[in-house]
C-alpha cells in the first residue's frame, strides 16, 4: 500500500536486530531491500546507531602485561 501511495517520497525500515523470545538476534535484510537498486535509494544510519557501532568496532580487549615496559 506504501509503494502505491508515496508521491515523492518512500521510506522503507529494516531493523538489524531483535528480541525473540528473551534473545536478540540478528534479522537479515528482506531479498525486497536487496533488490533496489543502489542508485535509486538512498541510506540513512540513526546518528546515535552508527556511533554505537563504530565504538564497538573500536573496542580492543584488554591484556594484561606481564612485564611493564616503561
Amino acid at each position: 500500500m506504501g509503494l502505491t501511495r508515496a508521491k515523492e517520497k518512500l521510506y522503507l525500515l529494516h531493523t538489524q536486530s531483535r528480541f525473540l523470545f528473551g534473545e536478540r538476534r540478528a534479522l537479515p535484510c528482506s531479498e525486497f531491500l536487496v533488490g533496489i537498486p543502489v542508485e535509486t535509494a538512498t541510506r540513512y544510519t540513526d546518528p546515535l546507531i552508527a556511533k554505537r557501532m563504530k565504538e564497538k568496532l573500536e573496542k580492543k580487549p584488554k591484556q594484561m602485561r606481564l612485564f611493564d615496559n616503561s
